[in-house]
């Protein structure tokens, strides 16, 4: 078997280096490739992977993580990789962690696994917030309880790369996939990761205001389904 390791990345030029010779080259005889989506950085990100051999599919402009991981899983596709594995660009993954999160995809007890961040204590007030609106909307929205739904360290099956279709340009994603698994007949399974806490990977992506945003997005989008 062979997979993808998609890193969509946004003016990463900080971390991403360091993030990607994190990532094992196999784990227990499966290969592992690695994809950037540069999702159009305005700083040196594309730049550096250039320059350090990494693979790099670039957007023009910035389009959002829904359309990075679109970008990610057309090129799984048409790859015909075995699974795919997500984790973020900003350092707040241990890639380290993807052998325990990749044993259920190789024994094919799931389809797509979510790396569910265990302490949660450590962030701030307004983010731990943030995670329990978005999940409890997961809740409503798709009918799935997941105890952390916006988690972007992920594997899916070769299953689940066939049968998901990102429509979602923006961060909605990341609750979309569990509309789309229960949907689909895809089984989902939660392993605990221990995220890693910075005052960098904090700047980064969702905030509590555009939280409401995004709810209301897919609110929109289940209605027209």
């Amino acid at each position: 078997m062979k997979g993808i390791v998609v890193v969509p990345a946004f003016n990463e030029e900080k971390r991403i280096l360091r993030v990607i010779k994190k990532i094992p080259q196999e784990v227990d005889h499966h290969k592992l490739e690695i994809l950037v989506v540069n999702d159009g950085s305005t700083d040196l990100t594309e730049i550096i992977l250039k320059k350090n051999k990494v693979k790099v599919i670039s957007h023009p402009v910035n389009r959002g993580l829904g359309a990075a991981l679109g970008t990610g899983f057309e090129y799984a596709r048409i790859k015909n990789y075995d699974f795919l594995i997500t984790l973020d660009g900003d350092g707040q993954h241990d890639p380290r962690e993807i052998p325990k999160l990749l044993k259920p995809i190789i024994n094919k007890e799931a389809d797509f696994i979510v790396g569910t961040r265990i302490n949660k204590g450590s962030m701030p007030f307004k983010r731990r917030m943030l995670t329990f609106f978005a999940t409890l909307a997961t809740f409503v929205l798709t009918g799935v309880w997941t105890a952390d739904s916006q988690s972007g360290f992920r594997i899916f099956s070769k299953n689940a790369i066939k049968k998901i279709n990102i429509q979602v340009d923006k961060m909605e994603v990341s609750t979309d996939f569990f509309r789309q698994c229960r949907e689909k007949g895809l089984v989902i399974l939660e392993v605990p990761i221990k995220a890693i806490y910075t005052k960098y990977s904090l700047t980064k992506g969702q905030n509590f205001f555009n939280s409401f945003n995004i709810v209301g997005k897919l609110m929109l989008q289940n209605l027209n389904n």
